[in-house]
């Protein structure tokens, strides 16, 4: 079995960012993605549901069923972003290869160039000062990750930021992937504002922060 795809309305052929943000080590990206979605009023162009997706459907407040998904929304920060978010992964190797595999396709589509992964990476403490490592396809961007103070990481990534970044290049694209050091133990809004910070830079965006920062400081995560 695949992916069941729905795309909603026709895909613009917008040259966007794509960006990762399922959850992870610390819900590091996953809090990203949902705070530019918010922030950015990004809107919904894309649903998608694997037959590999976590076997359970949550229900909210107000009795309603929330199935396993990932989603893609379009929004524009002075450069189209395409960001990735969902409440799963797949929970095998083949489907979160398939998974990569139609996120990417569609992504080109739309004319996409680069893939940004970004994701926590566990220290199983809170620190004075959290670093964030990144690593990349090619060396040109990873010396323009030098260059604003992110460290390379040596080691592996697992799961979608790890398959997704390194199959770039099979479509054409660039790969970066950004990962933000976390306790790891507990969501963490400070570690998805460092990641913002670095993102912004890189991409010389201006993707305010306020709402990461208001909640990162009342759990005590927030740094700078």
């Amino acid at each position: 079995m695949h992916s069941m795809v729905r795309i909603y309305g026709e895909l613009e052929e917008c040259e966007p960012i794509l960006v990762e943000g399922l959850p992870g080590i610390g819900f590091v990206s996953n809090i990203l993605a949902l705070h530019m979605i918010k922030t950015l009023k990004a809107r919904l162009i894309c649903d998608i549901r694997s037959p590999y997706f976590q076997d359970i459907s949550l229900i909210d407040a107000e009795g309603l069923i929330k199935p396993s998904i990932a989603q893609l929304y379009l929004a524009n920060a002075g450069r189209n972003l395409l960001i990735l978010y969902g409440n799963t992964q797949a929970y095998t190797p083949y489907g979160q290869y398939e998974l990569c595999n139609r996120i990417l396709g569609i992504a080109r589509r739309m004319g996409c160039r680069l893939v940004v992964c970004m994701g926590g990476y566990g220290v199983g403490q809170q620190k004075p000062r959290m670093e964030v490592y990144g690593v990349s396809v090619n060396l040109e961007w990873m010396h323009r990750l030098e260059k604003i103070g992110v460290k390379p990481m040596v080691g592996r990534i697992y799961g979608v930021a790890g398959i997704l970044m390194a199959m770039a290049p099979l479509y054409g694209m660039d790969g970066v992937c950004l990962l933000a050091e976390t306790p790891g133990v507990y969501p963490d809004p400070g570690a998805s504002r460092r990641l913002l910070q670095i993102f912004n830079k890189l991409l010389d965006l201006n993707i305010p922060d306020e709402g990461l920062s208001k909640v990162a400081a009342y759990m005590g995560t927030l740094e700078g």
